[in-house]
Formats: C-alpha cells, sequence, structure tokens
C-alpha cells in the first residue's frame, strides 16, 4: 500500500469515528508574564508573517490561478506605512500553519462562490491589516499538552495556560486541531477535543416549553420569566465619544481604538456567559420544545432589544443541545386554545392576556409555551415544515378529541 492509500484510509476512517463524537472546542488563555522576550516577539511576528501571507495570496490570485501558487515561497513582498516596497523572510510562521491559511482562504472562496449561485450578492476577499488567527493542524506534532499548565506550540515553544483543568483529567478526550488567537485581552488557544457520545437514559426528563419574544425574552411553560439583556457599560459610551474627537491615523486614536475593543471582548464573554447558565439550567434534565422563530428578522422592528440580548446565542445553543425539539415556526402557539381549538385572530401584541369563551385565562407566553408542549405531544407540526391553517385546525381538534375519549382535560394537564 502506498503512503497516499495509507492517508485517505486514515482520513477515512477518522470521518467514521467523528460521526459517533461529540465536538467541543476549549479556550486556553496564554499566561504573558511567563513568556521570555524571544517568544513575545515570535507570538507578534507571527500573527504579522500571517497577514503578510494572507495578503500575498489575495494579491497572487488577482491575475493567477491559485492552483499555480508557491506555499513554499521563503520570502514575501509588503509595503512599510511610508509604502516603501520591502521583501522580508518568514522566519516565525511555519509551513503547516500557511498551509492552513491556504485552505481558508479556498474555503471562503468556495463559499462564496456557493452563495452566488442562489442568487446572493456577495463581494470579494479583501486584504488584512491584521491577522487574528494562527491554524496549528496536528496534535503531537505542530502542538501538544505537556503538563497541567503548559502547552507546547511549534515555533514558539512550552508556554504556560490557564484551562486546561476543564478537560485535562478527562481520559476519554481525544485531542485534534488547534487554533492560535490574538485579542485585545491577549494570546489564546482555542483546542478542539472529540468525546465518544454518551447514551443518556432520557424516559424521566421533564418537558418545558421555551416561548422568546421581545416583551419578556424567554418564558418557560411553568412560570418562569427569564431577561437576557445586556447593556453597554458607560465607560465603552464614553470611549466611543472620544473616538470622535480624536484626529484619524493619531497614536492616541489607535490606543483608544484598543480599549473600545477590550470593552467589546468584555461584553462577549459576558453574554456567552449568561446564554452558557439560561441554556444550562433549561437542559438539566429536561426536554425543551421550543418554536423555530427568525430573531434575525425581529431587527428591523426591535433593533435595540435584540443587539443588547442574547436569544441569538440561547437559540443556537439550544439548537446544538441534544435535549431539544422544534416545532414548526407557522404553528399559532399564541392564537390557538388548545382546549377547544377555537383560533383566536383577533389577538395583537398588545393583549398580554390570552381569554376564550371556553374558559381559559392566562399569560400571554406562558399559553404560547404549553401550547408548544400540546403540539409536541401530539405530533403536530415537528420540525421545520409550513402547515395550511386548516390542516393545523384538524390535527388540533383530532388532538383534542382522543383526549376527551380518554377521559381527561388537555387544558388542566399542563
Amino acid at each position: 500500500m502506498t503512503k497516499n492509500e495509507k492517508i485517505k484510509q486514515s482520513l477515512k476512517a477518522t470521518r467514521e469515528k467523528r460521526k459517533s463524537q461529540v465536538c467541543t472546542v476549549y479556550e486556553l488563555k496564554i499566561n504573558e508574564r511567563k513568556l521570555t522576550s524571544k517568544q513575545l516577539t515570535s507570538l507578534k511576528m507571527m500573527f504579522v508573517e500571517g497577514k503578510w501571507f494572507w495578503n500575498s495570496i489575495i494579491s497572487f490570485t488577482e491575475n493567477n490561478n491559485i492552483k499555480d501558487f508557491d506555499i513554499k515561497e521563503k520570502t514575501v513582498k509588503h509595503f512599510d506605512k511610508d509604502h516603501n516596497e520591502i521583501i522580508s523572510e518568514y522566519k516565525h510562521l511555519s509551513q503547516q500553519s500557511k498551509d492552513g491559511i491556504l485552505k481558508t482562504f479556498i474555503s471562503n472562496c468556495k463559499t462564496l462562490a456557493t452563495l452566488k449561485k442562489k442568487g446572493k450578492k456577495v463581494g470579494k476577499i479583501g486584504y488584512k491589516k491584521d491577522q487574528t488567527t494562527i491554524p496549528y493542524k496536528q496534535y503531537g506534532v505542530s502542538h501538544k499538552i505537556v503538563d497541567k499548565n503548559k502547552f507546547k506550540l511549534q515555533k514558539i515553544g512550552t508556554v504556560y495556560v490557564h484551562g486546561l483543568e476543564q478537560f485535562i483529567y478527562d481520559s476519554k478526550v481525544e485531542y485534534a486541531n488547534c487554533k492560535l488567537v490574538k485579542k485585545p485581552s491577549g494570546y489564546y488557544i482555542h483546542l478542539t477535543t472529540f468525546k465518544n457520545k454518551e447514551n443518556i437514559d432520557k424516559t424521566n426528563y421533564k418537558t418545558i416549553g421555551i416561548d422568546l419574544g421581545i416583551s419578556t425574552s424567554i418564558t418557560t411553560s411553568e412560570g418562569q420569566k427569564i431577561d437576557v439583556l445586556v447593556q453597554e457599560p458607560e465607560r465603552l459610551k464614553r470611549l466611543q465619544r472620544k473616538l470622535q474627537r480624536q484626529e484619524k491615523n493619531s497614536k492616541n486614536r489607535y490606543k483608544t481604538r484598543l480599549k473600545i475593543q477590550k470593552e467589546y471582548e468584555k461584553m462577549t464573554n459576558k453574554k456567552n456567559d449568561l446564554a452558557n447558565k439560561i441554556v444550562h439550567d433549561l437542559t438539566d434534565e429536561k426536554i425543551c420544545v421550543m418554536q423555530d422563530e427568525q430573531i434575525s428578522k425581529w431587527k428591523h422592528q426591535f433593533g435595540k432589544k435584540i443587539q443588547h440580548s442574547v436569544l441569538g446565542r440561547v437559540k443556537q445553543k439550544l439548537m446544538n443541545n441534544p435535549n431539544h425539539v422544534v416545532i414548526s415556526s407557522t404553528l399559532p402557539t399564541t392564537k390557538v386554545c388548545r382546549n377547544c381549538g377555537k383560533y383566536h385572530d383577533e389577538m395583537t401584541l398588545n393583549d398580554r392576556v390570552f381569554r376564550c369563551d371556553c374558559g381559559v385565562e392566562e399569560d400571554r407566553d406562558i399559553h404560547a409555551s404549553k401550547n408548544m408542549i400540546f403540539f409536541y405531544k401530539n405530533n403536530i407540526g415537528m420540525g421545520r415544515t409550513k402547515f395550511k391553517h386548516v390542516e393545523i385546525e384538524a390535527q388540533i381538534l383530532e388532538a383534542i378529541s382522543k383526549f376527551a375519549q380518554s377521559g381527561k382535560h388537555e387544558a388542566s394537564t399542563l
């Protein structure tokens, strides 16, 4: 068997194994205080050379085919701040990292081509002022864990990191590729790991409905209301006003921009932390039933509230969680009565209480989340499927009649 055939077989076996595994990316913070001056220089120049390499790919593909690009080129042509041409040598960027950057560029081109075929308006892949990620492909070759607080990176050496305690003591975790990431707050390592899926017994899990909205961000069928807003800090607003007054391309303006980037990074961390906590509480030994809400479309009418909320993050994390169920967004969870099947098309966003002639009266959002459980248990509108008004009504009435025959009253059981 030739070397290429062995590689193909190995890749095929890996792909098959990954199908039964869960992928998790852990973030590790590099302790810059324990870096040598040589390591700090290597870290800084690695991102500079990454930018040079990316821009050289863009420059080459303007008049040539990407297949003719020579990845083994040891020098690069770039320009200083006065637009003088300089030829420099790649001293810190490894060949594997260059290959990873090239593959990222090709992947971006394929994505744009696919979007263009679908009729979307697409632009061009542009030059970069700053490279923020450096890929490392092979665990054990280009990077590896050395100790409980040490991580080895090709061309940099062993560095002290924070965060390995998240997974290092779990013998079932399998390590894969990683990315070296530059943020305003410092340098990070994003390590990709894989772990076999666990067969969890969900027979005793409680089923809850989750209603996403604007007036109340998240409402559960148990009556719990959760606020998901993270407001901009006053310091960020002051820095933005200061930036507007400063002269363009000045050093002080550059320093202010770095401070603003740090504030945005803090906000992102707060939003991710809040979203993780909410999703954990909602899915802990529970099956969550939610509607496939198009939150991005809410921005046109409720821009500020959506911008400062973590609704999108919560929805995405729930969609990736195995303890969730999605029902069609076309289902009338708010306007239908699960007790008698009557539609209330006259309801508007201002009506915060659902009332029906049959005697049902409850909070609008709680009513909607309870209806989601009703649709889920009766297998009505599961998945991303469009239903007509008449079809949904017929299925609801059929479900109600079954409960009536069994002697149960659906409105009182939820």
